[in-house]
């Protein structure tokens, strides 16, 4: 009696573990036939928080960067890393690039996310200015920021590496002359300035990101603020930015075409500065009205 409960017992465990391999069998059969319409790649993700300035290979030695091979491929952003390469691949091709913002645990990696030391993702813009000797003389480059809405920024049209105009609309009155009244002028402040960030997106994150092999991908990247717009000046031309900004001035930017080539346009090629009296391009009666009374009073 004991004997055939306890052949029952094997019995039944037997059959239950056969159960289970078959469910589990036919749990993964049935996975198989869903995932056969599709296509599938391996991509590389963050196996945990990432930090700015982590060099991959650092990253890539701490196993914080691991494969998935269940990344759709139409999921797949077209600047993915291969994530069929081996380790040594990788630590070769893309050992030297340091990690240009914090990338979040379980983020697929994209070439973007690694760029080349000193470049402006990792911080700075060291290397972006130009020292163009014929805009702003030998060794003479600034760097200084404007705060410009959309509003008065073109429209957030704006990209590093354009030109711009900065027109300056103020209260203005001569500094040299007591008592000298104050009239409200706009003009041109400053002439064919070149735009090295807007935000903290440079030019050259925008355009391509470098690889160790010389190698370069186009990439996107997201402008912490469009609003703040850095500029590249003499220092003179800080100045005025500076003094434009103490006396309240409004600032606006004009964009140059892309064909704008430095020293194009000057603010003397627009002759007049704007005030009340001119600001229509045909005369006002109620002007004129007092023009006409002044030359009939002989001037006075």
């Amino acid at each position: 009696m004991r004997n055939w409960r306890v052949l029952t017992a094997i019995a039944a465990v037997v059959l239950a573990a056969l159960a289970f391999v078959l469910v589990l069998k036919y749990t993964q059969d049935q996975k198989s036939e869903a995932k056969k319409p599709f296509k599938f790649k391996t991509v590389l993700v963050a196996n945990g928080a990432i930090a700015q300035n982590e060099t991959f290979a650092d990253a890539l030695q701490r196993n914080l960067i691991q494969r998935d091979s269940e990344y759709l491929s139409q999921n797949v952003p077209p600047s993915a890393f291969n994530g069929t390469l081996d380790d040594a691949t990788l630590a070769k091709e893309y050992g030297p690039l340091i990690a240009g913002h914090n990338i979040a645990d379980g983020q697929p990696l994209v070439l973007s996310d690694f760029v080349a030391v000193g470049s402006a993702s990792a911080g700075g813009i060291s290397g972006t200015l130009s020292n163009d000797e014929k805009t702003v003389g030998k060794n003479n480059a600034q760097a200084i920021a404007v705060n410009l809405d959309d509003t008065h920024a073109v429209g957030g049209f704006i990209n590093p590496g354009d030109h711009i105009n900065i027109v300056l609309s103020v209260p203005y009155s001569n500094d040299n002359i007591k008592g000298s009244p104050t009239a409200k002028v706009s003009a041109f402040l400053l002439a064919g300035v070149k735009v090295l960030a807007v935000g903290s997106n440079t030019a050259s994150t925008q355009q391509a990101v470098a690889t160790s092999s010389g190698n370069t991908t186009p990439t996107t990247t997201q402008t912490t603020s469009h609003n703040i717009i850095t500029i590249e000046v003499t220092g003179r031309q800080a100045e005025q930015i500076g003094q434009a900004n103490l006396m309240g001035g409004i600032m606006y930017a004009t964009l140059m075409p892309a064909t704008f080539k430095p020293g194009d346009f000057h603010p003397g090629d627009v002759q007049e500065i704007v005030n009340t009296n001119n600001l229509f391009d045909q005369p006002l009666d109620l002007t004129q009205q007092l023009l006409n009374t002044i030359k009939s009073n002989g001037g006075q």
